[in-house]
């Protein structure tokens, strides 16, 4: 059985945090006193965290963070789709489908555009879920129009 949790930074228990920072800690790679550290200093407290829970077990993570920035010269804010990730254990049994198209459904439900930086080669996936890469002269951005990532926005 699926559980989907919507929840702004305040609203997480110490529980929450954990799971996520122990998430991320399993494919970033980095301790998990730097991920708090991070998770600090970044996340502001009407940031908006889902949550997937499979059995109980908790197995996905999406993190959005509403931003200011300019969209084609105008002043825009937007959430930024900071974090998308599955744990390795429920990789490749399509549980990503019901993570993007949720959260698909929140970034419409906040009338807001969604921005987000990918690596090219995943492109692709992020297409099949209604994503259009992104024009760099449209944003003022801190990526170079070279680099191997790409932008990326989803339009409600």
């Amino acid at each position: 059985m699926f559980k989907l949790l919507n929840l702004k930074t305040k609203d997480l228990n110490i529980k929450n945090i954990n799971e996520i920072l122990k998430l991320k800690n399993s494919y970033w790679k980095s301790d998990m006193e730097s991920q708090m550290k991070y998770f600090n200093k970044h996340i502001n407290k009407n940031d908006i965290h889902i949550l997937l829970y499979y059995n109980l077990e908790f197995c996905g993570y999406v993190c959005l963070r509403k931003k200011n920035g300019f969209y084609k010269k105008k002043k825009i804010i937007y959430l930024h789709f900071d974090t998308f990730i599955i744990s390795e254990k429920y990789r490749k049994r399509n549980f990503a489908n019901i993570l993007i198209n949720f959260t698909n459904s929140i970034i419409t439900f906040n009338k807001l555009m969604s921005i987000l930086y990918c690596e090219k080669k995943i492109v692709n996936f992020y297409k099949k879920y209604y994503w259009k890469v992104a024009s760099y002269h449209d944003f003022k951005l801190s990526i170079k129009k070279n680099s191997k990532k790409c932008v990326m926005t989803y339009n409600c």
